[in-house]
């Protein structure tokens, strides 16, 4: 999980508590029942999937560099009773041909290194094909070439597992993302049934929203510090600029964000800009073709596999 989304998930375990310690008060609400499971189905998925990503490869890294060395060192066994065959019948070509060390067939390039493994393993064989006994001469065991030939195939099954893992993960993140929309969504419904205790009990309920706000408005909400999780879309700064006012969006992310005015904070902008990462726009707010303007910032990160962090200052005009 990016660390936008470990945060949001902090926020909603933060509000999480504030209902349990709070459970007299809604308990006897279905609706409220209802959409506190909600979330706490969704968050269970999201745990679960958190632990399927966390799965390094570095497993399958170590369990590769065991066998890459187990076969790599039977190859250089064989190699050496080919060597010694070789230069028994004076074949000079077919020895210069073998001639690697140790480090060929254990380190660089691990496709390179099965290569030469099958290379030696074959001439070997072919050998054996043609005069079964000629290289036991040379040392060669009973059990050598089918050893050799285990190590090979274990190392060749093995060799790309990191990257499926990889691929494994990426798909993981696009299903959390998945899940982290639809936590968004239920979190948003509870705060509306959230907003009918605030009449009959104002201090549930200022502890709840306390708990639960991500975006942080400065003072007289000039400023907002957005944390964008991968694929969010975030409404900020509704109603609190006019005409004239300047807004100046901070991207402080490597990786471009998209911004846009509209005049309902559900909707986004069909008409959205990039603003590319590590980099700031001042956007002056106008009139459109109708004679209005966006009275909500939208604000929207568009990758799948990163957080974007934004920051709006807005100036008065």
């Amino acid at each position: 999980m990016t660390n936008n989304v470990k945060n949001y998930n902090s926020m909603v375990d933060r509000t999480q508590l504030t209902l349990t310690n709070n459970t007299t008060l809604w308990s006897g609400k279905p609706k409220m029942v209802t959409k506190v499971g909600e979330i706490t189905t969704i968050q269970a998925n999201i745990e679960l999937l958190a632990k399927k990503q966390g799965v390094s490869t570095g497993g399958a890294t170590g369990t590769k560099k065991t066998d890459r060395v187990v076969a790599g060192l039977q190859s250089f066994h064989i190699e050496k009773i080919l060597q010694s065959y070789y230069l028994d019948i004076k074949d000079q070509v077919s020895y210069d041909m073998i001639e690697y060390s140790v480090s060929n067939y254990t380190s660089g390039n691990i496709k390179d290194s099965i290569k030469k493994m099958n290379q030696v393993y074959d001439l070997a064989l072919a050998i054996n094909v043609k005069t079964p006994l000629v290289l036991k001469e040379f040392n060669l065991g009973d059990t050598d070439m089918a050893e050799l030939k285990t190590d090979i195939d274990a190392l060749t099954t093995i060799s790309p597992l990191p990257s499926t893992m990889r691929a494994a993960n990426k798909a993981i993140t696009k299903e959390i993302n998945v899940q982290m929309g639809l936590l968004r969504t239920a979190m948003n419904g509870l705060d509306v049934n959230m907003n009918t205790f605030t009449k009959t009990q104002p201090a549930f309920s200022d502890v709840y929203f306390a708990s639960r706000k991500i975006v942080n408005t400065g003072v007289g909400h000039k400023t907002a510090e957005v944390a964008l999780m991968p694929e969010q879309t975030e409404a900020v700064l509704g109603n609190k600029y006019t005409v004239g006012d300047v807004l100046t969006i901070r991207n402080k992310s490597a990786f471009a964000m998209q911004y846009g005015l509209t005049h309902d904070a559900t909707v986004t902008p069909t008409n959205m800009k990039s603003l590319e990462g590590n980099a700031e726009i001042k956007l002056t707010v106008e009139l459109d073709s109708t004679g209005n303007f966006g009275h909500w910032l939208v604000l929207h990160n568009p990758h799948d596999m990163d957080d974007v962090d934004v920051t709006v200052l807005l100036a008065k005009g």
